[in-house]
């Protein structure tokens, strides 16, 4: 009789497969949970596919670590695409009483990131493409082992986020960045995170309409390693030519005439811009002709020439060259007339081009020539005995300036023509007689902005009293009629164009004589306020208000500022900038003028705002950890809300939060060393609270590690956590197997503290345990059973594993 052996088994149960989502791999290796009540060599997983109506079948080895965990392996071929049942088996049959489905996806690709930057501050928004976005898995994005956001799903094949604020040792650093689908990983791509970068300011600040000026843009941060690009008005970009440390050079485009913003785009997502810096696209300088076109060579005899064109700007960057040698010095008349002073250089003829910018020149030219010293090399008048310098005015005729003498004094007045090898007098048969006259001391104002408006000039000096005078002729303005107010005199004067024009004093009788006065009036541009930072001040002053306008003039007599009705002294900074200390000021709103000559203000005003001194009560709490990010309450009053409020921790600001006119939430910054500092709040980002109140910043836990770690009733897990430099004040945070919001502490004291799971989200036996303190990684640390305890004890690896978030 034959006899055969039945071996019952009782049947597992699988509960849960990790992965339970997963990718085609050459390895797979899955996780399985549940109860297992025989285990062997033989037992194999088998897997049951289905994927595009064909059916597959591919078993791995077991290998079981408890009776509750075991581990499955595949090798080649990969699981395909599609769903798969998984049972348990053993020598062909089925031991599990069930079976638990998993999902095989296609591998998830990123393409294509951009930006593929972000400053450390974070916030900027990313597009990502790429394939095999699933739909109804949240996608994560991570950044290095630290930083993970939560994604925006776009479509199947775009998603969005939003970059994290990244520490970042030096001015740059480049991390891995990949998303991820329910533990599915996609390719990883390279992403920068870089200081933030500003612009101070360029170099020059103006040029021609038709392109072609190399500015150059000085900043913060700007580093060759990065992708920079200049931007001009928000429309046309231009890749530089150079970019070092501090510095890109960029050409300007063809522009309309107008004031330009100049931004920098940092790696093809990030403009950078300042209120501060522009460029302005002018008319390009024009010259039409010079007078004198010849004159001798001298070292010590300065020479001038005239030249007659258009366009020409009154800034401290005109300049004439002289073929490639610039001319020493150059005074602007007006926009169609300038004269420069000709350099020593190199006998012969010589271009002379002209440039509003020192940097670029004028398309048209004109041609000056240097002759020999056997030319005419001076010429000089002699009053009897006196000899005073002479200016060629043509062949024909010299102009002398007669030296101080009696009255009724005559004179004959010779004129001597002479050069290195010859010396020449010519008698000349002029009689000169000296009378008593006017005499012009000085004229107020002697600067006046441009304007429509006629203008009543003051004409100071002695012997103005005389009848003979009638009237003030300045240049080629038509004659205004004189005004004698007792020993001094005015006329009206018209200040619509610019340029300097000289006053001559005109004597009654037909001929209409008139009289030299050496004095000059100078009609510059009107100055015009376009933007103020910051617009709103603390009404105790003494902030140094850095103000943009249009045509501040170097030199000019008298900058100011006028505050509501407070006028204070005013520094140029550049041809565009100015800055006023702001004075005293009640609270409110008021206007804000300029003006450069000393006699009007400009037609243009900016509104500003002067606020009530914020007084600071107490902060709570008044002691932090030195990790940044904690809320402070500061308590106060005036405290009201404006969009550039800051925070300041001694010289560290941070971002402010209002709450209401009494409270303002101050984020902590994250110090390296502990101590006391003061905190104030500026309500502008600039000007200080009037008082400030002290805030203790002491030392993070230390030392910290997992005494023990235990299973309680209800099926949650307790750790017990013990160190130094405990706070009982801070708020902790317990997270088990890297997910957030798993665990809470409790039992807080100074040496130590208990980390329990939630029984809801941590429903199995968690392998790792970290602790954080606002968003600061204090510990992680492995916890594995320890076989040699009782089943409700576990024994602790001091492991630390890569950090995940």
């Amino acid at each position: 009789m034959a006899i055969t052996y039945v071996e019952l088994l009782e049947l597992s149960m699988i509960s849960k497969i990790l992965p339970h989502v997963s990718t085609p791999k050459e390895t797979m290796v899955f996780e399985i949970q549940g109860k297992f009540s025989f285990a062997s060599e033989s037992t194999k997983c088998r897997f049951n596919c289905v994927s595009g109506g064909l059916k597959f079948v591919q078993t791995g080895a077991v290998t079981f670590s408890t009776d509750t965990i075991a581990q499955c392996e595949l090798s080649t071929p990969s699981l395909p695409v599609g769903s798969c049942q998984v049972t348990l088996s053993q020598n062909g049959v089925q031991v599990s009483s069930n079976s638990f489905q998993i999902l095989v996806r296609n591998p998830v690709l990123v393409t294509r990131v951009t930006p593929s930057s972000s400053t450390a501050f974070g916030g900027t928004l990313l597009n990502i493409e790429g394939s095999g976005f699933p739909d109804n898995i949240q996608p994560l994005c991570h950044f290095g082992q630290m930083s993970v956001v939560k994604a925006a799903v776009v479509s199947n094949t775009r998603l969005t986020c939003s970059t994290p604020t990244m520490r970042i040792p030096n001015n740059m650093k480049t991390v891995d960045m990949w998303i991820s689908f329910g533990g599915i990983e996609s390719s990883v791509q390279s992403f920068k995170f870089f200081a933030s970068i500003s612009i101070v300011k360029v170099n020059p600040a103006f040029g021609p309409v038709d392109g072609g000026t190399r500015v150059r843009v000085e900043g913060i941060n700007t580093l060759p390693e990065l992708d920079i690009k200049c931007l001009f008005g928000g429309a046309t970009t231009v890749t530089p030519s150079s970019i070092k440390q501090g510095t890109v050079w960029c050409t300007t485009p063809s522009m309309a005439i107008g004031l330009y913003t100049l931004e920098l785009i940092v790696e093809g997502g990030n403009r950078i811009s300042s209120n501060f810096v522009h460029f302005e696209a002018i008319p390009r300088e024009k010259v039409f002709r010079i007078h004198p076109s010849r004159g001798i060579q001298t070292e010590i005899t300065e020479r001038k020439i005239r030249v007659i064109g258009d366009n020409f700007v009154d800034s401290t960057t005109l300049t004439c060259f002289f073929d490639d040698v610039e001319a020493p010095a150059t005074d602007f008349i007006s926009s169609s007339e300038i004269e420069c002073v000709v350099p020593f250089t190199q006998l012969g003829t010589k271009v002379v081009r002209v440039s509003n910018n020192g940097v670029d020149f004028s398309k048209s030219s004109g041609v000056y020539e240097l002759l020999p010293r056997m030319s005419i090399a001076g010429v000089e008048c002699v009053f009897r005995e006196k000899s005073v310098a002479a200016r060629l005015i043509n062949a024909s005729v010299v102009e002398c300036i007669a030296p101080s003498s009696k009255i009724g004094e005559v004179v004959e007045i010779n004129a001597r023509v002479y050069n290195t090898l010859a010396h020449v007098e010519d008698d000349v048969d002029v009689r000169f007689e000296y009378e008593s006259g006017p005499i012009v001391t000085d004229i107020i104002p002697s600067i006046i902005s441009q304007t429509t408006n006629v203008a009543n000039v003051t004409v100071i000096g002695s012997g103005l009293n005389v009848t003979d005078l009638v009237g003030c002729q300045f240049s080629n303005q038509p004659m205004s009629r004189l005004y004698r107010d007792r020993d001094n005199v005015w006329c009206s004067f018209d200040a619509s164009f610019t340029g300097i024009f000289e006053l001559a004093l005109t004597l009654a009788g037909n001929s209409r004589d008139q009289i030299v006065t050496h004095h000059s009036i100078r009609v510059i541009p009107a100055i015009q306020p376009i933007d103020i930072s910051p617009f709103q001040f603390d009404e105790r002053g003494g902030t140094g208000a850095i103000i943009s306008a249009l045509n501040i003039v170097p030199g000019a007599k008298s900058l100011r500022c006028l505050f509501g009705h407070i006028v204070v002294e005013g520094v140029a900074l550049s041809d565009f900038q100015l800055r006023c200390t702001t004075p005293p000021m009640r609270p409110g709103c008021m206007s804000l003028k300029l003006s450069q000559d000393g006699y009007s203000w400009s037609d243009k005003t900016l509104e500003i705002k002067a606020f009530a001194a914020p007084m600071l009560f107490e902060a709570y709490p008044n002691r932090s950890a030195t990790v940044g990010g904690v809320a402070i309450a500061v308590y106060g009053t005036n405290l009201r809300a404006f969009p550039n409020m800051k925070c300041v921790f001694g010289d560290v600001k941070t971002p402010a939060i209002s709450v209401n006119e009494s409270v303002v939430k101050c984020i902590t910054p994250t110090l390296l060393t502990t101590g006391t500092l003061s905190l104030g709040v500026s309500l502008n980002g600039i000007e200080v609270s009037g008082n400030t109140v002290d805030v203790e910043f002491y030392d993070l836990p230390s030392g910290l590690y997992i005494r023990s770690f235990k299973e309680l009733h209800g099926g949650r897990w307790s750790a017990r956590i013990e160190g130094v430099n405990i706070s009982l004040i801070d708020d902790y945070e317990c997270q088990f197997d890297g997910k957030s919001s798993t665990g809470f502490v409790r039992n807080v004291t100074a040496h130590g503290m208990e980390c329990i799971a939630d029984p809801l989200t941590q429903q199995n036996r968690p392998k790792m345990i970290a602790l954080t303190l606002h968003g600061e990684l204090l510990l992680q640390q492995e916890v594995t059973r320890n076989t040699g305890c009782p089943s409700s004890v576990y024994g602790l690896s001091t492991t630390v594993d890569k950090i995940l978030f």
